[in-house]
């Protein structure tokens, strides 16, 4: 049985860097601009992979039924 928690895992900078195929430094530019939800736990920076993954589905472009 998998435990809850493990499930709602939060990313680190380097984790969601890596998952998202971006350089750290774009990340921290997106964070000091806001334009992607992040969670400060003390002087660390987290992601809740469920809203990362609500993100990504928003900004995705899909092409257009005529």
């Amino acid at each position: 049985m998998q435990n809850s928690s493990s499930n709602q895992k939060l990313l680190n900078i380097e984790e969601l860097s890596v998952f998202l195929g971006i350089k750290k430094s774009t990340l921290y530019t997106w964070i000091h601009e806001k334009r992607i939800e992040y969670i400060k736990v003390g002087r660390l920076v987290k992601f809740d992979k469920h809203k990362i993954n609500a993100w990504l589905e928003k900004h995705t472009h899909k092409e257009k039924s005529i």
